[in-house]
């Protein structure tokens, strides 16, 4: 004897919980897509960096500075000094244009 009905119904919540699978797989192949494009984006636009022009092979300092740190930009460069001074370059003169003081608080 087989009690199994000939219909069987679908339990209350199983309807929605497949609608909620199906969108949340959409989701996430929207988003996994949308990162993948993000990548390939940024690794195409790496080589579109600006060409810097060359810095000088030497750079006079101030009697007695040691450098922390550098940075450059298309028209000016930025050494850091031990004595928390920003000294600022010109790119095209290689002079000095600007000296900062950094006050410790």
């Amino acid at each position: 004897m087989n009690i199994t009905p000939e219909n069987p119904s679908e339990p209350t919540g199983l309807k929605w919980l497949k609608i909620l699978v199906a969108v949340l797989t959409v989701t996430l192949i929207i988003g996994f897509l949308t990162i993948v494009g993000m990548f390939v984006y940024r690794f195409n636009s790496i080589g579109d960096s600006p060409v810097l022009s060359p810095l000088p092979d030497e750079i006079s300092l101030p009697q007695g500075t040691e450098i922390d740190a550098f940075t450059q930009a298309e028209d000016w460069y930025l050494i850091l000094t031990s004595e928390n001074e920003l000294l600022i370059y010109d790119r095209q003169t290689n002079e000095l244009t600007q000296k900062i003081k950094i006050q410790n608080n």
